[in-house]
Parts: C-alpha cells; structure tokens; sequence
C-alpha cells in the first residue's frame, strides 16, 4: 500500500512538475501486511510520451516506511 506521496498537488488530481536538469525528489509511506521485505521504484516519463516507455529507479529506505528516490529530468 502507497500512501502520503510528495510531492503532491490537490490530492493527486494533477501530475507534479520538475525543472529539466534539476533534480526532483520523491517520497512515499509503503508498507504491506505481515513481514514480507517491502521495496520501491520509481518510475516516470516525460508529458506526452509514449505512455509504456517508463524510467525507473529504485528508492532509499529512510524511517517508519518512508521511502525516497529521486531523477534528473532531462
């Protein structure tokens, strides 16, 4: 389960933006039930791409289920 993303934008009813060349952070609370390992990517793409051509990265575990990753845009 993903909750509490940010940035965020009027609940999610609009995609955030980044500055190309500048990086842009990502954080997250993910967890699952039971105690199975939990890990997180992140993915993106440019506005008006082909909408299966995805970046990916993975995200850095920080405290209670917090996850960070971060991009360059180009």
């Amino acid at each position: 389960m993903l909750l509490d993303p940010s940035p965020e934008i009027d609940a999610g009813r609009y995609a955030a933006k980044a500055v190309a060349g500048e990086p842009f952070t990502v954080d997250v609370d993910a967890f699952t039930d039971g105690h199975d390992r939990v890990a997180c990517a992140l993915l993106w793409r440019p506005v008006g791409e082909d909408e299966t051509d995805w970046s990916e990265t993975s995200m850095t575990a920080l405290v209670n289920d917090r996850w960070r990753g971060q991009f360059t845009p180009a």
